[in-house]
């Protein structure tokens, strides 16, 4: 849209301004979020007078992960009326989906002291400080939400997690209680108090206890996000048969060159955020976290299928498209992070897109974690993973996942030797300086004393990994899944099937 507001009747601009927003939310049903942020961008630059629609802008283009945009329209809207909290709340959210956890803290802070008897606002709060570095205070937070609400089962799940329990806690009574209350059914909140009690339970070596919360939460979940092995593994034999080879020898030169993205795939679970952690502690580099900028950058293509990529490479009208795709994920990087230093990038979905990494950004490094099946399996198992990862819940699913991230690992480290590093978290954990070294040459920096020091950093993380990342690396976690080495027995048959 180019209204400006320029030589046109109030009435003509009011119509624009709609027929943008109509044209944006059809867009993003459609599955084409990419004319979405589009159509917002170009509200923003206009010089429109939006009033109240800059909510609608803010909700659109966060919607379409388009965050820059989303936080810019959000202040517009705030601006507006600072009394209200549901503006501030708005800005608050956006800025926390978009890892600016500091920021939305004062004001998530700020809006619990407006209605101090909201746990939701509490537990808001409490996300923010988490995801901050601040421990403490969000665990007081917390509390606070589970005050106000015994069965507040996202609260209970993130205290779990913020803290080791010892002997005696009285919260690990606290959601015995809430788990048997009868109160909540059956569903996402109940088993996050479910895993919340295998968590602690966990903490003191209880391991059927444990391991019997972790299970029927679990399954709770399961019932909840489907998953289809058969459909994952048609997808990964697509993926093997699309990147061969022949396409990296017929698409030689294309790409967006540079080093400056640095990405870290394999199973959740498998050290992932320990490796973002090392190299986030580098002068020369930022943990980015679980970034989306390699889903927006890639809207225009769809599902990353063989079928799919061929037809965009077919059809499109530009001499490189997937370098374009790939100038455009830099932008985005740029927005975000500035114009200086590597960024590391860990989305989970991203391992499914490492041959499209490799084409549109031609020189970035890619680390491959890997890690021994039985302890992705439990550290898995027993995490509610935010968002709908139905691979998680169920031993068998976790099997056909871990089996097919590991055949596509093989591939494209056979494909791709110079690109692809294979970084095994026990060696790392063994031997961190060597490690790290190698993880921190591989992406084109100078090895660095404090990389080994990120445990002393206050940045939080959004992922479960939330107290390893307070403490230096250690061997501890290796082996610790063998405890739940018997229950975990239907896992190991369907992965190693005859082989162990």
């Amino acid at each position: 849209m180019s209204a400006t507001g320029q030589n046109l009747a109030p009435g003509e601009v009011e119509a624009r301004i709609d027929a943008a927003l109509t044209e944006a939310r059809a867009a993003l049903k459609k599955g084409a979020p990419n004319i979405t942020a589009a159509r917002m961008r170009g509200l923003l630059r206009s010089r429109a007078q939006l009033g109240d629609k800059w909510k609608d802008v803010a909700e659109l283009s966060k919607d379409s992960y388009d965050y820059f945009a989303a936080e810019n329209a959000a202040r517009r809207y705030l601006a507006l009326n600072r009394d209200e909290p549901d503006r501030t709340l708005l800005l608050a959210r956006i800025l926390l989906d978009a890892d600016k956890a500091r920021e939305a803290l004062p004001l998530a802070e700020a809006l619990f002291q407006q209605v101090p008897h909201e746990p939701r606002l509490a537990f808001f709060a409490a996300s923010c400080a988490a995801r901050a570095g601040e421990t403490d205070r969000a665990l007081n937070y917390l509390h606070k939400a589970v005050a106000m609400r015994p069965t507040y089962g996202s609260a209970w799940h993130l205290i779990a997690w913020l803290k080791r329990f010892e002997a005696g806690d009285p919260d690990i009574d606290a959601m015995k209680k809430a788990w048997d209350s009868g109160q909540i059914p059956d569903g996402r909140e109940k088993a996050a108090i479910g895993f919340g009690i295998g968590k602690a339970l966990d903490d003191l070596d209880e391991v059927d206890e444990g391991f019997a919360y972790v299970s029927q939460a679990a399954e709770m979940m399961a019932k909840e996000t489907p998953f289809s092995a058969d459909d994952l593994q048609t997808y990964v034999d697509d993926l093997r048969r699309t990147f061969d080879d022949s396409f990296f020898r017929n698409t030689r030169g294309a790409g967006a060159p540079g080093k400056r993205s640095i990405f870290v795939v394999g199973m959740p679970r498998s050290g992932t955020t320990l490796v973002e952690q090392i190299l986030g502690a580098h002068s020369g580099s930022a943990g980015g976290g679980e970034l989306p900028f390699m889903q927006v950058a890639t809207h225009a293509l769809g599902t990353c299928r063989g079928d799919r990529i061929q037809a965009f490479l077919e059809f499109s009208k530009s001499d490189d498209p997937l370098g374009k795709m790939g100038g455009r994920y830099l932008e985005l990087m740029s927005e975000q992070f500035g114009l200086r230093g590597h960024v590391v990038d860990k989305a989970l979905n991203n391992t499914f897109k490492v041959g499209l990494i490799a084409k549109m950004l031609s020189e970035a490094p890619i680390i491959w974690m890997q890690r021994d099946p039985g302890a992705i399996a439990w550290s898995s198992l027993r995490v509610m993973f935010a968002g709908q990862h139905g691979w998680s819940y169920g031993q068998q699913r976790l099997a056909a996942r871990i089996r097919a991230v590991d055949q596509l690992h093989e591939h494209f480290a056979a494909l791709l030797p110079d690109r692809v590093l294979t970084a095994p978290y026990e060696s790392l954990t063994a031997a961190p300086e060597e490690g790290a070294r190698r993880i921190v040459t591989h992406c084109g920096l100078e090895m660095e004393p404090g990389v080994l020091d990120f445990h002393k950093s206050r940045k939080g993380v959004s992922t479960a990994a939330m107290t390893q990342v307070r403490e230096p690396i250690h061997t501890r976690a290796v082996d610790r899944w063998k405890r739940y080495e018997a229950h975990l027995q239907p896992f190991l048959d369907a992965y190693y099937g005859t082989d162990r």
